[in-house]
C-alpha cells in the first residue's frame, strides 16, 4: 500500500491511497548436468534462443549466463514462451543430445511471474572432438545409429525429482 499526502500552505492536507502489486519476474533456473553421471557442470555457457532455427544457426541469442559451482544459472525478466537452451563448456555440450531429441534443449512454456526450472543435460566431449575449444555445431553426427537412442522422456522421472528438490531448497532459502 502506498499513501501520498499533499500539504498546502493553509494547513490543508489531502491523502491518496493505492495498492501496488509487485510481481515476481518470470524467471528460468537452468541446471546443467552431465547425462550419464549427472554431475554438475561448472562454468558452462548457457544461451537462450527464441526458436530452434536460431539455436541451430547460433543466431539472435537472447541472453547468456554461466553456471555456478552447483551447475546453475538463472535468467530473469523472460517472456511467457518456450526457449531453446544452448550449453557449451570446454569439455561438455548438448549438441548431440539435441540431435537425438529436441526435448533436451526445449523448455516448457514458462509460467509468468514465477520461478521456472529446466535441467539441461550435456555430453562429455573428448578433447579430440571439440573444435579448438570453442562452439561449433557444424561438427554434427549426420546419422546416429544406436540401439539405445537417448530420449528426453527417459530422463523425465529424474528431471521431475531434481526440480522438486530445487523448489524445496529455494523455499527453504526464502524462509531464512
Amino acid at each position: 500500500t502506498v499513501t501520498l499526502f499533499a500539504y498546502s500552505g493553509n494547513r490543508m492536507v489531502d491523502k491518496a491511497v493505492t495498492n501496488i502489486e509487485v510481481l515476481f519476474p518470470t524467471t528460468l533456473e537452468v541446471t546443467v548436468l552431465e547425462y550419464y553421471d549427472e554431475y554438475a557442470v561448472v562454468d558452462a555457457s548457457v544461451i537462450l534462443y527464441n526458436n530452434l532455427d536460431d539455436w541451430y544457426d547460433e543466431y539472435n541469442p537472447l541472453v547468456e549466463g554461466f553456471t555456478n559451482q552447483y551447475g546453475i544459472t538463472t535468467f530473469s525478466n523472460l517472456n511467457e514462451q518456450r526457449y531453446y537452451v544452448d550449453v557449451w563448456e570446454e569439455y561438455h555440450n548438448n549438441y548431440i543430445l539435441a540431435d537425438e531429441d529436441v526435448g533436451f534443449i526445449e523448455t516448457d512454456v514458462l509460467f509468468p511471474n514465477d520461478m521456472n526450472y529446466f535441467i539441461a543435460y550435456v555430453d562429455y566431449v573428448e578433447p579430440a572432438l571439440k573444435s579448438e575449444a570453442k562452439r561449433d555445431k557444424r561438427l554434427k553426427v549426420i546419422k546416429i545409429e544406436k540401439l539405445n537412442k537417448r530420449e528426453y522422456k527417459d530422463k523425465l522421472e529424474s528431471i521431475e525429482k531434481k526440480i522438486e528438490e530445487r523448489k524445496a531448497a529455494r523455499e527453504k532459502e526464502e524462509e531464512l
